[in-house]
């Protein structure tokens, strides 16, 4: 088995200077290490993941200082979140530890990752006045440097990669109480503009090293409209629709290289993928059942979609095509007795391919090939949850609760390109809990 350790440490300050002002501060610093061994894995069929002579680790640390700000205006309340992160680590293993021992290993990042960190600020101001007419505006800024390293003996490749990116977002929602708060409609936009940049330098240190440089300042307004029907106080109508993306992902030469030697035209900065959504749902509670409820039907639509790809070498990335899904959520907690709590949550849905780079969908994983209007990798078609859970006391501040689940999921294609089998997960537990204390099995 593999030698696992972990640490986390925290410290949270509360300050409340006055009614109107209160501050939380927060150092959380956390870490640890896995080294991995030969082992069977209990899947079916068992494999054997053999790392021969390749003594594999993952070392990690991170610190996390933040800050959270608020005033009260009486007519809004305004907030200041700030945070940063510090994080590094080392990380060894096998190329390919079923096959290739004789490849030897490859190794990735820098002790520690000098130079790797996040800081973020969110400044927000939202309305508190009680009337009818809610808002809320702000402004996000981020300044990140990450470093990678990759290095491979077996291959030659000896890259350090240096990303960074300074972004920026402003946004702003507005809604009216209508007909007494029974119809709501809410609308809002946001802007994001983004800075990246990063420095390739293959073989570091070396007369001969290659270094790489480029930018992308990808800039994206998205908006997202709701309304909101509230016939009574146990029942919500809504309808919601929004726009959305991700940020272009950014890599090495290596990984470009790699993508070149199976027929992709690889890029160090990939097109930023982006989606629209739309939603139609009911929510509430039936008192006479003592049973809440929730259901929804959406639609969404992804373009420039970018997927990992696993070259004979290195994983790499690239922009796939487009996706859809379209499916159906249903929630449900009954309470027909004191203590008892029966739920249901299940998801049904159709996720395809539409448009596909045919070289890209080769190589998106394994052996399977995306193909339009197929299943999406890894997608299962349906997904449920049923739990049954009990509480009571049992005397002298003692708490005995149980809880007992079963979750069924559908068929998957895998990497490979076959479909796993269906299959249903079972869980239960018993405990008792005091105070602050808690004992399950």
């Amino acid at each position: 088995a593999n030698d696992v350790k972990q640490e986390d440490f925290r410290a949270v300050l509360l300050w409340q200077p006055s009614d109107k002002i209160s501050a939380r501060f927060q150092l959380w610093s956390f870490g640890g290490y896995q080294h991995y061994s030969t082992q069977l894995q209990s899947v079916r069929p068992a494999a054997l993941t053999n790392w021969g002579d390749i003594k594999g680790y993952e070392y990690a640390h991170s610190n996390l200082y933040s800050a959270t700000l608020e005033y009260n205006f009486d007519f809004a309340t305004l907030t200041s979140a700030s945070s940063y992160l510090r994080t590094g680590g080392e990380d060894l293993y096998a190329l390919y530890p079923t096959v290739g021992l004789d490849q030897g290993g490859a190794k990735q990042g820098l002790p520690y990752r000098p130079g790797t960190y996040n800081a973020q600020e969110e400044l927000r101001l939202a309305s508190a006045s009680g009337g009818p007419l809610h808002w809320v505006a702000g402004m996000f800024y981020q300044d990140a440097r990450s470093n990678y390293w990759f290095k491979i003996p077996a291959f030659a490749y000896n890259t350090q990669t240096t990303i960074t990116t300074r972004n920026w977002s402003t946004y702003g929602e507005v809604s009216y109480d209508l007909f007494g708060g029974k119809l709501v409609p809410l609308i809002g936009i946001r802007y994001f503009n983004d800075d990246r940049s990063f420095n390739s330098n293959d073989n570091p240190g070396n007369p001969g090293a290659t270094i790489v440089t480029g930018s992308t300042k990808p800039s994206v307004s998205t908006w997202r409209v709701n309304l909101s029907y509230h016939p009574d106080e146990d029942m919500t109508v809504y309808f919601n629709s929004g726009t959305g993306f991700r940020s272009p992902i950014m890599q090495s030469a290596v990984q470009v290289t790699a993508l070149q030697g199976v027929g992709i035209n690889g890029q160090l900065s990939l097109k930023p993928d982006s989606d629209i959504s739309y939603e139609l749902g009911l929510k509430g509670r039936l008192a006479s059942l003592n049973m809440d409820y929730a259901a929804d039907v959406y639609w969404l639509a992804y373009k420039n979609f970018q997927t990992g790809v696993q070259t004979p070498t290195v994983s790499a990335f690239a922009n796939l095509g487009t996706a859809r899904t379209e499916g159906f959520d249903l929630q449900l907690n009954w309470y027909p007795l004191e203590g008892l709590t029966l739920g249901f949550t299940g998801n049904i849905n159709r996720s395809v391919y539409g448009q596909v780079d045919p070289q890209v969908a080769s190589a998106s994983g394994g052996t399977f090939i995306a193909k339009p209007g197929g299943q999406m990798l890894n997608t299962p078609g349906y997904s449920a949850r049923f739990d049954a859970g009990y509480e009571t006391d049992i005397g002298d501040g003692y708490k005995l609760h149980t809880n007992a689940a079963a979750i069924p999921m559908a068929k998957r294609i895998n990497q490979f390109g076959s479909y796993s089998n269906t299959f249903t997960l079972y869980n239960a537990s018993i405990g008792v809990s005091f105070d602050k204390y808690n004992i399950e099995l």
